[in-house]
């Protein structure tokens, strides 16, 4: 299965992440808009991102593909979430950009952030274990390792590596893919809070803009 990410400056539609689960599957759009009760156009508008994500799509994913309800909606959430927050940083960029001392304008803008809570993967897999009915402990074994590893990872103190990502997806039938991006996507999130990390980056984008 292929790994999404989070691309530098846009956001992850779950369309996208359904395109890349039909192609690994080696099923045709056309077959599977037929086999959800879906019109062929109106699939094809969430695939390209033009048509967002509801509860009842969420539901005929699931039947169809066996990936969980939860965690469609939590794209999509996560999705939006990205959407805005990709919003306030071009808005921010711009006039950083526009300004005449990009660092002092930069921090000046930064500390009038509105704090955000980047969505840690595990709080996703704590949900799923929730919904249904396993306990921390007994995954732990099911996919052995230490019921330290898991807690840590369900409290968002640890991140879902590709080996343990693939454990998941071994015991609950959720495609690893799906957990590795979620982590990108946090990594990323959490290093757009780093406000000196951000300020090299427009010092950067500053520098590139006059060549």
């Amino acid at each position: 299965m292929q790994k999404y990410r989070l691309i530098s400056n846009r956001a992850i539609h779950p369309g996208e992440i359904l395109c890349e689960e039909l192609k690994e599957r080696g099923i045709k759009q056309k077959d599977f808009a037929q086999a959800i009760g879906w019109q062929a156009t109106h699939l094809n508008e969430f695939i390209k991102g033009k048509r967002n994500l509801n509860e009842d799509l969420a539901m005929r994913l699931e039947s169809q593909l066996g990936i969980p309800f939860k965690t469609w909606m939590s794209l999509h959430n996560g999705y939006i979430y990205e959407c805005k927050i990709l919003e306030k940083r071009n808005a921010d960029e711009k006039f950083i950009l526009q300004s005449k001392n990009a660092s002092a304008d930069f921090r000046t803008t930064a500390n009038k952030l509105e704090p955000s809570k980047p969505i840690h993967p595990g709080e996703v897999l704590k949900e799923e274990l929730d919904y249904r009915g396993i306990s921390q402990k007994k995954f732990a074994e099911q996919i052995g390792i230490s019921y330290k590893n898991i807690n840590d990872i369900l409290n968002c103190r640890k991140p879902i590596s590709a080996d343990i990502a693939l454990l998941i997806e071994a015991a609950l039938g959720i495609p690893a893919h799906i957990f590795t991006g979620m982590q990108m996507d946090y990594n990323m999130q959490i290093i757009k809070q780093d406000s000196s990390f951000l300020e090299r980056l427009a010092k950067i984008r500053k520098m590139s803009a006059m060549f």
